[in-house]
């Protein structure tokens, strides 16, 4: 092999090649300042090559402009790879329509990676025919990763079976992440449970740690200490949503100060599901309200359902009722009809009873779960007994359980009512009969 300093001589000297491998030599060392400066004189020079790298040199550099520049090159040089570059900058600048005919001059010079990226755009644009046209295409020129893009689509689109046959196609042709979606697939098919679960291990063993995930999930009832098992490793991989799913596991099995960490872990990547398990466990489990507090509004700023309310009702335990009134507002204009509930119980709480009836109903009316219970009840304490009676029952046919012995108090008190109204009815007088006539004559 040259002597790196004899490369260098050579380059300087004019050499297109030598200036192209040490280009190449300071990309490898990071030195990306040198790597630009040979990898341009090696493009200048007329190697096609270098234009291509010195793109990719540029675009790791945040130089987007300047690397579609070279892409072009090398396109216009007639590099399949220039083509896919350039499409590639097209598509990430939001200029789709400029990118799909580069995809399919590469595929036209022979790069069936053209075909298949095409299949992606197509994708990404709601043209599933189109898509499956062009991975097919691939397909046909042994572009095999295109396999399970075939099978996505056709799972996607209801053809289970057909699913089935490319995703068995693109394992046994070694496509990374191919067992997993097989396995994945056979789960949610009946009969077909067992299947998926041994294709799913054998993915997971194999170090697949997607595979891990949908292992650990699927196993979660049935063999749990393994579940848990796997769902540590797929956290530890940092597989996207295996802390949460980790915390949450721990969580539902009242092993909170295990969560705590893997949920904020969840929290710090970005989760705001995982702020809004954190604060559940902080606030409700771990004794910690303030923090609790946080992360829900953390959660709630985020955008997650539910977290408002859970927000409002930590403000409402320190004594801030008023702001949690406010907050329940926003929680039910951010569409959270269980916030109608909880505003409804605020109200009560502060004597503001015309209110509270006014939320209770709005909360009945959309089916919340429990609030025709609590309509009820309150209609019971105001004396509406008939109103009070057709709300519990409705919550007792429901399914609420809860209902039942509040409906069976104010069926007595219905019963005592309407027995003291018969008593106090005056007596109605009885018709003279013929003693009557008998004494009067």
């Amino acid at each position: 092999m040259d002597d790196i300093a004899e490369i260098e001589r050579r380059a300087r000297e004019g050499d297109a090649r030598s200036a192209y491998r040490l280009g190449l030599a300071y990309n490898r060392r990071k030195d990306f300042d040198q790597a630009e400066l040979w990898l341009a004189q090696a493009a200048h020079l007329g190697e096609r090559e270098a234009g291509l790298n010195l793109g990719r040199v540029l675009l790791g550099r945040k130089k987007a402009a300047e690397a579609e520049g070279w892409f072009r090159w090398a396109a216009d040089a007639g590099d399949p790879w220039g083509m896919i570059e350039l499409a590639r900058v097209c598509r990430n600048a939001g200029r789709p329509d400029e990118a799909e005919p580069h995809l399919r001059a590469a595929f036209d010079a022979g790069e069936p990676m053209g075909a298949h990226l095409l299949g992606s755009l197509c994708r990404e644009q709601g043209r599933p025919e189109e898509a499956e046209r062009w991975y097919r295409a691939a397909v046909g020129e042994w572009h095999t990763d295109s396999l399970l893009d075939l099978g996505r689509l056709a799972e996607e689109s209801g053809r289970p079976e057909e699913a089935e046959a490319f995703y068995r196609w693109a394992a046994g042709a070694g496509v990374a992440g191919a067992e997993w979606r097989l396995g994945n697939l056979l789960l949610g098919r009946p009969g077909r449970q067992d299947e998926g679960v041994e294709r799913l291990r054998t993915a997971a063993e194999g170090g697949d740690m997607k595979a891990a995930l949908v292992l650990a999930k699927a196993g979660e009832d049935r063999w749990p200490e393994e579940s848990e098992a796997w769902y540590r490793r797929a956290a530890e991989a940092k597989v996207p949503g295996a802390a949460l799913e980790l915390g949450r596991f721990l969580t539902a099995r009242g092993r909170f100060a295990e969560a705590e960490p893997w949920a904020r872990t969840a929290a710090d990547a970005g989760s705001a599901k995982a702020l809004f398990l954190l604060g559940g466990l902080l606030a409700e489990k771990l004794g910690r309200p303030d923090e609790g507090e946080e992360a829900y509004r953390g959660a709630a700023e985020a955008g997650f359902p539910g977290a408002m309310r859970r927000y409002a009702m930590c403000r409402d335990k320190r004594g801030d009722q008023e702001g949690a009134i406010r907050l329940m507002h926003t929680a039910l204009e951010q569409g959270d009809e269980q916030a109608a509930l909880y505003l409804a119980t605020f109200h009560s709480e502060a004597g503001r009873l015309d209110e509270a009836e006014r939320w209770y109903r709005h909360a009945a009316g959309r089916g919340v779960p429990r609030a025709k219970r609590f309509y009820g009840r309150l209609l019971h304490a105001r004396g509406r007994l008939d109103e009070a009676e057709q709300q519990l029952r409705a919550a007792a046919a429901d399914g609420d359980r809860e209902a039942e012995p509040y409906l069976r108090r104010l069926l007595e008190d219905l019963e005592r009512t309407r027995g003291q109204q018969v008593q106090e009815q005056p007596r109605q007088q009885r018709p003279r009969g013929w003693k009557g006539w008998m004494r009067k004559g």
